[in-house]
């Protein structure tokens, strides 16, 4: 419970000193017509300095690195009012400023070029409203079409169609606001499937990866994994065609769910089979070709139906750390692809590869260790 309550106060902390040191450029644009704001900002940053804002976010990483390992080594089961007290830090937290990936404010432009200027985003680039639309200047890959789903541009069309599509900064809290709530509903379903109140807030709400990628970069990673979860749950109730339903969304969110079909009508253990399988796959081939960190979410797909053992949850975690922890060379140097000075966190960001060996013994200890005491008794 303390844990959690300092967990609670630095979350604040991050979220308001990530709209001033991250990139201020939100608040500049705020302060236009309230010169107020652009003081503050001045005054705060001669006050507090980048790298104490950094370890802001470092403490925090380490605080909720030692709830989770407390919480898987923990034998007892946690209390739905934790949970909700829980739920408290990734709440706060979704609405700091994105790390590095602008791509949030790319799926919101792709749904204003509908909107306003009545473009077909899927044919035409936004570098065509390039010097008449200063939202051009928040996003990247300007040359690019949109590369995802209809279901995905459409969560992005509602809210702004009721809101104004010209009014960027509410669109953008707005939308991370569905994004909380995806996440929350995909925290329930985690929750139905599982029964495991400890595995859902480790791997799930106050995990710092998914808090990280899928609500503060704001990847839409996050609806196409609820929408498949939202299936596997209808399947386990029977109801295939709504089950089904909840697939092709998924699918048509952002497309790589739709090799995952055959795996609703497998038996049980075969599908456990496969979703360790998939994980092995998944988080081998990214750390080896070096992927950007947040594909690695694609190994979630499946995770409601394991039973992880601890070892298995601890080697997913240490993943998840080095993959955090490759954005602390940026934060500290202003650039992608550097690395910071602590030795520490260089080698743990390097370890990645380390995953895969690891995940791998850590689910076939358990069968060796069995058939020894087997043997011993015979």
């Amino acid at each position: 419970m303390c844990f959690l309550v300092l967990g609670i106060l630095l979350s604040v902390c991050y979220a308001v000193s990530s709209y001033i040191f991250i990139d201020s450029s939100m608040l500049i644009m705020l302060g236009q017509s309230k010169p107020v704001i652009v003081d503050l900002v001045t005054s705060l940053r001669s006050v507090v300095s980048l790298e104490m804002a950094n370890q802001i976010g470092l403490a925090l990483l380490i605080l909720l690195c030692i709830v989770t390992l407390i919480l898987v080594l923990s034998k007892k089961s946690v209390s739905v009012r934790l949970i909700y007290l829980s739920i408290l830090i990734p709440g706060i937290l979704v609405f700091a400023y994105p790390i590095v990936s602008r791509d949030i404010f790319s799926y919101l432009y792709y749904a204003k070029m509908i909107l306003i200027w009545h473009q077909n985003p899927y044919f035409v680039a936004p570098m065509v409203n390039w010097g008449v639309d200063m939202w051009l200047g928040f996003i990247h890959n300007v040359e690019r079409v949109y590369a995802y789903g209809p279901i995905a541009l459409i969560i992005n069309l509602i809210p702004m169609a009721l809101l104004g599509a010209e009014r960027f900064l509410i669109n953008v809290f707005v939308l991370k606001a569905v994004n909380l709530g995806f996440f929350l509903f995909g925290g329930w379903l985690f929750l139905r499937i599982s029964k495991n109140r400890n595995l859902v807030l480790v791997l799930w709400i106050l995990n710092p990866y998914i808090i990280n990628e899928l609500l503060i970069n704001g990847h839409n990673d996050l609806f196409m994994i609820v929408f498949f979860w939202l299936a596997i749950y209808l399947k386990q109730k029977s109801k295939t065609v709504l089950s089904l339903l909840a697939w092709a969304l998924s699918v048509a969110t952002k497309y790589v769910s739709g090799v995952l079909l055959p795996v609703f009508f497998m038996p049980k253990k075969l599908q456990s089979l496969f979703g360790l399988m998939a994980i092995v796959v998944i988080g081998g081939y990214f750390t080896y070709h070096g992927y950007l960190p947040w594909y690695y979410s694609w190994m979630y797909f499946l995770l409601p139906y394991l039973k992880l053992n601890k070892m298995q949850i601890i080697s997913l975690l240490y993943l998840q750390l080095a993959l955090v922890l490759t954005y602390s060379g940026y934060l500290q140097n202003g650039l992608w692809g550097t690395y910071p000075s602590s030795q520490i966190i260089v080698a743990i960001v390097r370890s990645v590869k380390i995953f895969t060996p690891l995940f791998v013994i850590a689910s076939v200890y358990p069968f060796f260790l069995e058939r020894l005491k087997l043997r011993r008794l015979s």
